[in-house]
């Protein structure tokens, strides 16, 4: 898969109705996700951009949009590590969009340095957005989840 290839499925799909796309390619796998229906906002994608080897699901306008929101809590990492939806592959996530969450309540894990750490739901409220996906590599401070209360 060569780099102008890439970017014509970029463009078709940022001009697309389509929210959700998943590409396998040989042992290539891009995953690309719409943050919000409601945002209008283009993302440009230049070379520099694909040459990095792990890049973030999060536009920066989506935490404009965030912050405009009421009675929405963002639960950010506060590791750097690997993120897991589940302890295990195949498992049943701990949370899905729509699904309604109590304080306290295990959200994800996140592996670091070999050790996994449960990240808990910081109110009770209902999941609005998912900002990672399996594998993804948080940084400190990335948002994870948006709940609303």
């Amino acid at each position: 898969m060569d780099k102008t290839f890439i970017f014509e499925i970029l463009n078709n799909f940022s001009n697309s109705n389509i929210y959700k796309l998943k590409i396998i390619y040989d042992n290539v796998q891009i995953e690309l996700e719409k943050e919000s229906k409601d945002l209008k906002e283009n993302i440009s994608l230049d070379e520099k951009t694909l040459g990095v080897e792990q890049t973030q699901h999060v536009p920066e306008a989506v935490h404009k949009v965030e912050k405009e929101k009421k009675d929405v809590e963002i639960v950010k990492s506060p590791i750097v590590g690997t993120f897991h939806s589940a302890f295990s592959p195949g498992l049943k996530p701990f949370a899905e969009l729509g699904m309604i969450v109590s304080k306290g309540q295990v959200l994800c894990v996140i592996e670091a340095m070999k050790v996994m750490n449960e990240i808990k739901s910081p109110c009770d409220g209902v999941i609005e957005e998912i900002y990672a996906f399996d594998g993804d590599i948080l940084q400190y401070d990335s948002p994870i989840f948006a709940i609303q209360r």
